[in-house]
């Protein structure tokens, strides 16, 4: 289970005609929600009810104290374009962490 162990897990939920995106921030145990139709209700509940049970499994302990969040974005202009658009926003996300955790280093190098 050392994927846990990442500060930021991207999870892509994909319905039937439709693609959300969740992204679990780890150290604040928070389940974030995007949908590019801004839907997020809809999807929200299932979502964290399915990231709860998925940390039960794997670590037999109370994932009671995760919390969800909708994320405020820009609505989807169409109708076909969610899974790059949750793609986009996953590489964002991954982007914005690299950039963190670089000047975290720096920062923590500096004051050795």
């Amino acid at each position: 289970h050392g994927f846990l162990q990442c500060d930021i897990l991207l999870l892509p939920y994909h319905t039937p005609s439709h693609w959300v995106l969740a992204i679990a921030l780890m150290q604040t145990k928070e389940l974030l929600i995007i949908d590019p139709w801004c839907d997020e209700m809809r999807y929200e509940r299932t979502c964290l009810r399915n990231w709860r049970n998925f940390i039960k499994r794997l670590t037999s302990n109370s994932p009671s104290d995760w919390k969800s969040k909708i994320v405020q974005h820009n609505r989807q202009s169409d109708g076909h374009n969610c899974g790059p658009l949750i793609l986009k926003k996953a590489w964002r996300t991954t982007a914005y962490t690299a950039t963190l955790s670089v000047v975290k280093r720096k920062v923590e190098d500096c004051t050795m």
